[in-house]
């Protein structure tokens, strides 16, 4: 994940020229205080989509076996689950969604699930949300833009709530967690200081995408992002804003 989040960082650096991304994408593949894991066995998580997957998997490494919940192709803000998607949350020990209202389905999901012992994680919780102030991301996302994932300081943050997550299910293995969590931190705080002095460096601050869904990262670095989706939305676009 730390290489896909540097990638996406770099790239960035190239803002003076039409940049390009589809942010939402198509995602990957398919409590209690007294929830405990017997040693030597793997944490059953379930995850709402890829990302999540990814930080799971820094935190819990060798240590957990993940399923994801939204199938691989599939536009996750118009995911609906149907009972087949959900089977593995009976059998889950921790279920990690985002939230912000990116799976707006989760709490109806684990209120279904016959799973008392299950440690819900909600990724984002005591990051500071970023409020939709266009009616169109309103209606489509809700009152949060919800790509707290695509920033450096949110991934920090979601992967911290994995890791109080997994600890929970399995505090038998608090260490190895704590230190994956640590390890995965450092370089994340490292990205941050790199980039900060480089963007410091650079005149123009903004970039063109083809989805506005780095309103985290651009919080994150001072950055202004431009949306050619919402340029067409408009009708067609002057060629002084293309």
């Amino acid at each position: 994940m730390l290489r896909k989040l540097r990638k996406m960082t770099a790239v960035l650096l190239g803002f003076l020229a039409a940049v390009s991304f589809s942010a939402c994408g198509k995602v990957g593949s398919s409590s209690s205080e007294n929830s405990r894991q017997p040693s030597g066995k793997k944490v059953k998580v379930s995850v709402s989509f890829n990302a999540m997957k990814e930080f799971a998997e820094a935190v819990g490494r060798d240590k957990v076996e993940i399923s994801t919940i939204i199938p691989d192709g599939t536009e996750p803000h118009d995911f609906q689950p149907k009972a087949k998607d959900l089977a593995d949350l009976n059998s889950a020990q921790v279920f990690v969604y985002s939230g912000f209202g990116m799976e707006q389905w989760a709490k109806r999901a684990v209120e279904a699930t016959n799973n008392p012992e299950l440690v819900v994680v909600e990724a984002s919780k005591s990051a500071e949300p970023i409020k939709n102030t266009d009616a169109g991301e309103i209606k489509e996302h809700g009152q949060y833009d919800p790509h707290i994932w695509l920033s450096l300081k949110g991934a920090e943050i979601e992967a911290k709530n994995i890791r109080d997550g997994l600890i929970k299910a399995d505090p038998d293995d608090r260490d190895y967690f704590t230190k994956n969590y640590n390890s995965f931190s450092a370089e994340i705080e490292s990205l941050i200081s790199e980039y900060k002095t480089k963007f410091s460096k650079t005149k123009s601050k903004s970039f063109v995408t083809g989805h506005a869904a780095f309103a985290y990262l651009c919080r994150d670095f001072g950055l202004q992002q431009n949306s050619v989706e919402d340029v067409f939305a408009e009708g067609e676009p002057s060629a002084k804003k293309l």
